[in-house]
């Protein structure tokens, strides 16, 4: 009799749970608050509320049945994330229907469910006890709980057509490709009562995203001062620090440790800085309050955003560090750094809009001509753009030659011009006083000729590569330790000729060099971009020049994202030249631009074990 009754009693005790369960009457944040086991926090072991000030309004919208949209945008490692977990919790328990949690790729969705889902539910026994006794029904990506079914997707076009949602939450929507968010969202047509919930650091300026957010209620979490009480909404422009004799060395260098006992949060209203400790910090942001900023949004969308200088656990000596960081790379064209600042410590919105790129040439000119001498020079580079010639117009093969010198504060055009010869171009060499392994010529075309007349002048080859970003490197950090390095160039490559005497392989050293990092350098630095770090030509520069920089541009393409693009008819000789000058200076550790490139933290470098 008993052993008949075994196979029922899990499901009569669901049964029974289900039936006298209580629903709880307020926002997920509170039905939480001391009762949720996170295994995977890094702050506390228990969800509380009161530590996380700046997450309140959001759970707070969430518990609102007027909003059908709800829209938050924070800094990375701000919690942000576990507004959808505790969100999926107590639609678990408190509000069942079709839970449909979607993330850029499946990847990610497959590691969201294994990672922080299911241990989320095992360590705590009120969820637990939801979890399906089949096997069948937990899966990497879907969970058929008593009530409801969950999905763990990547916002691809076979789960944009699955199953209706009631609840849908997205992660990071901005990097959907192109459709999937529109798409993704038809899932709750039709839904009553259904919810939209999108979480994300900054977007793209004029994106899908950023437009919808800017819609919304646009609220924003204010902070009172300590010293005068005035409310306001942290910002990046209010965090300073001293650039003074025991901050900085001898070279303008900052002393970090010294530096950042300086760094601090600043008052808009008085001046007087915010408190450091983060005990002080979290006292005042109990106190804020979400403010909206948007009075004609719609009643039913709420958006809202923090910035990172409210969230206790992250410093602002660390904040102010990555903005120094940050800052100092713009100044010679690189703004990886402050895209990546912008977006996941600020939250906002990154202007991916190209610069001017027909700056007028007038608006280039240094006060120099060509050849002129220049006392601050530390190198020059001459690159080469070897061309076949064009028989219809009657053109032999030629080589157009750009030499560019380059210094501490500034990089002057010492010379361009079209040659005819290879023994042309060794000539010119000679006279402009370039080191034979400082000549960069262009090997896409003729390839093995190229390296042919590498090999036998001892210059070096440069290739354009357009599918990737960088290339790992490795070296010492600025501590002394191995680390590796993403680089927009390769390590230096050998490229084979022929077999030469007593049968030993001729070959020439040659590097890849990434195009669309080394492009955007080049446009942020001609178009005066970088304030630190002039990037001139000479007043006298020929016609062929100044058609030829003009020849490139950024424009979108089909899906919306910035190409660069080159007209078929326009020449961009020496605009190949420039860029690959560029590129040649990122090599050299003791320019600015080659400098930073190894010592700033960009993205990808990472210490090795």
């Amino acid at each position: 009799m008993n052993k008949q009754l075994e196979p029922a009693s899990p499901w009569l005790a669901r049964t029974t749970l289900k039936a006298f369960r209580p629903k709880f009457g307020d926002h997920p944040g509170k039905w939480g608050d001391k009762r949720l086991a996170i295994p995977y926090s890094t702050q506390e072991p228990v969800f509380i509320l009161d530590r996380a000030p700046h997450l309140l309004p959001a759970f707070e919208a969430l518990g609102n049945p007027k909003y059908k949209k709800i829209d938050i945008r924070g800094p990375a490692g701000s919690g942000k994330s576990l507004i959808g977990e505790l969100d999926i919790c107590f639609c678990t328990e408190n509000d069942p229907g079709l839970y449909y949690y979607v993330w850029p790729n499946d990847q990610d969705a497959k590691d969201q469910v294994e990672d922080r889902i299911y241990p989320l539910f095992q360590s705590n026994d009120f969820l637990c006890n939801l979890l399906p006794v089949d096997r069948s029904k937990k899966r990497n990506t879907k969970i058929v709980f008593p009530d409801m079914s969950f999905y763990s997707v990547g916002a691809n076009e076979s789960n944009a057509q699955r199953v209706r949602a009631y609840r849908l939450t997205m992660e990071e929507p901005h990097m959907f490709n192109s459709g999937m968010l529109t798409k993704m969202r038809k899932r709750m047509k039709g839904v009553q009562g259904a919810r939209e919930l999108t979480l994300s650091t900054g977007s793209e300026l004029d994106h899908q995203t950023d437009v919808e957010f800017k819609n919304g209620s646009c609220h924003e979490f204010h902070i009172p001062c300590p010293h005068c009480g005035h409310m306001q909404a942290p910002v990046t422009s209010h965090i300073k620090w001293d650039k003074t004799e025991n901050t900085t060395d001898e070279n303008g260098e900052y002393r970090w440790e010294a530096l950042r006992k300086t760094m601090r949060h600043e008052c808009e209203e008085c001046g007087k800085p915010f408190p450091q400790k983060a005990s002080e910090r979290l006292k005042i942001a109990k106190q804020g309050k979400a403010i909206q900023t948007n009075p004609n949004a719609p009643d039913d969308h709420f958006s809202y955003h923090y910035h990172a200088a409210v969230v206790d656990w992250i410093s602002i000596e660390e904040i102010a560090e990555e903005y120094i960081k940050a800052i100092h790379a713009t100044r010679i064209g690189n703004l990886e750094l402050f895209k990546d600042f912008v977006q996941k410590t600020e939250a906002n919105a990154w202007d991916e809009s190209p610069p001017q790129d027909n700056r007028e040439i007038s608006e280039r000119f240094g006060g120099y001509v060509k050849l002129d001498h220049w006392p601050d020079e530390i190198c020059r580079f001459m690159t080469v753009d070897n061309q076949a010639g064009k028989a219809s117009k009657g053109e032999n093969p030629h080589r157009w030659v750009l030499t560019r010198a380059w210094g501490a504060a500034e990089s002057r055009l010492v010379d361009e011009r079209k040659v005819d010869t290879w023994e042309d171009v060794e000539v010119l060499r000679d006279e402009l006083g370039v080191a034979a392994n400082r000549v960069l010529v262009d090997i896409a075309y003729d390839r093995q000729e190229v390296l042919k007349m590498c090999e036998a002048f001892g210059w070096q080859g440069l290739i354009g590569n357009e599918r990737r970003k960088s290339f790992p490197h490795k070296g010492k950090d600025e501590r002394g330790q191995p680390a590796t390095f993403q680089l927009p160039y390769s390590p230096p490559q050998r490229g084979y000729i022929n077999i030469g005497k007593r049968g030993r392989n001729s070959s020439a050293i040659y590097y890849d060099w990434c195009h669309e990092p080394i492009k955007a350098l080049y446009h942020q630095m001609a178009q005066g971009n970088s304030p630190d770090y002039l990037f001139s030509v000479a007043d006298d520069v020929s016609e062929d020049y100044q058609k030829h920089i003009k020849a490139e541009f950024r424009r979108k393409d089909k899906s919306g994202k910035w190409v660069w693009f080159r007209p078929e008819h326009l020449d961009d000789h020496h605009l190949d030249n420039e860029q690959m000058n560029v590129a040649a200076a990122c090599m050299d550790i003791r320019l600015p631009i080659g400098k930073s490139l190894r010592s700033l933290p960009i993205p990808g470098n990472r210490k090795e074990s």
